[in-house]
């Protein structure tokens, strides 16, 4: 039933004129430029990014089985808690 489930996701998010194979190199290029915006992420690059930011990164890089992936979605919760504080007491830039 699980694998049902994903399997009929991934078939929804093709557009209907797409094969598997055009629809799996283009999720390939889409991971790699998620991929590298994780490894900024792990760099530091986005500590100063304002709670929208850090959000949207995080859903983006959500689901993803890599290692620099889950480890950057674990820093940007941290990031996004802690960035919603420091707006919420008015000491945003």
């Amino acid at each position: 039933m699980g694998a049902l489930c994903w399997s009929k996701a991934r078939q929804e998010t093709m557009t209907s004129n797409q094969t598997w194979v055009e629809y799996s190199a283009q999720k390939a290029r889409s991971d790699a430029e998620w991929l590298e915006v994780a490894r900024k992420v792990n760099r530091g690059e986005y500590n100063k990014a304002d709670y929208s930011t850090l959000k949207s990164i995080t859903i983006g890089l959500y689901g993803m089985a890599d290692k620099e992936a889950i480890a950057a979605v674990a820093a940007l919760s941290l990031l996004a808690k802690y960035a919603s504080r420091y707006t919420a007491a008015g000491c945003a830039d």
